[in-house]
Parts: structure tokens; sequence; C-alpha cells
């Protein structure tokens, strides 16, 4: 289907007066005119990204996304938003970590423990190269790992 049907197809089915109706009443003023022109621009910018697996794009109150369905449809969709929120943050008593944050402590953990050994290792025998060569692997690890 090419960019004009799919335009044509969208802008018919989509309820322009109730969302003109909802913008006037927020005192936006917008005209059909003006709506369509950013469904048709939407729409356009979905119809150009069609390498793409799952678009979505807004502009204003309109949202346009496109999607594919098991690689054999096609699913355009027009919709009028507007989002009202809050926010609150705090902070926690206790912080929690990802598996991957626990994983990445314990190997630090590790890591800082084969140090302490080859540090122990190095200053009983200043001539024990294994142990000053891994004192400086181990000591990048963990700059890596702190980063």
């Amino acid at each position: 289907m090419d960019l004009q049907n799919i335009q044509t197809q969208l802008l018919k089915s989509f309820d322009f007066d109730k969302a003109l109706t909802i913008l006037d009443k927020l005192g936006e003023n917008y005209t059909k005119a003006d709506l369509e022109n950013i469904a048709k621009d939407l729409i356009k910018l979905l119809y150009q990204s069609r390498e793409m697996e799952n678009v979505y794009f807004s502009s204003g109150y309109l949202e346009a996304t496109r999607s594919y369905i098991d690689g054999i449809e096609v699913n355009y969709s027009l919709s009028f938003s507007f989002d009202i929120s809050c926010e609150f943050s705090y902070d926690l008593e206790k912080p929690f970590f990802t598996q991957e944050q626990k994983d990445k402590e314990l190997l630090k953990d590790e890591i800082e423990s084969l140090l302490l050994l080859n540090q122990n290792e190095y200053e009983s025998d200043e001539n024990n190269e294994l142990a000053y060569a891994n004192i400086l692997r181990l000591e990048k690890i963990i700059l890596r790992l702190e980063n």
C-alpha cells in the first residue's frame, strides 16, 4: 500500500472533531487542517522508516505508530493523547542491586582478595616477578570494574 492510501485510511477513521473539542476545552487553538497536516507528516515519517521493526513518532497531542505483525501484516495507528503526570522520589533506607551489580561486587571482592594475597607474597619476596605481574593485572581489572 502506498503512503497516500495509508494516510487516507487513517485520517478517514480518526475522530478529529472529538480531539478538537478536547483541545478547545484546554484552551489550545488548533484547526482540523492543522491536526490533519500533523497526522499526515507523522504517517509519512512512519512510512519512510519501513526498515525499522516498531516505530513511534509524536507531535503535540498526536502520536503515530507502525509495527509489523508476524512479518506478514503492517499495523498503523494514530492516537490523540495528553499526559498528566507527577513524580516523587526519595532515598531508600538500603539500596538494592541488580543481579549483575551483585555479581560485579562479588567478582571485585574476589579479585581484591587475590590482590592482597599477591601483595603479601611480593612483600615477603620482592624478587617474585609473578606476584608483581599479578598485582599489576589485578589492579587494572579492579579499575575496569569500578567504571
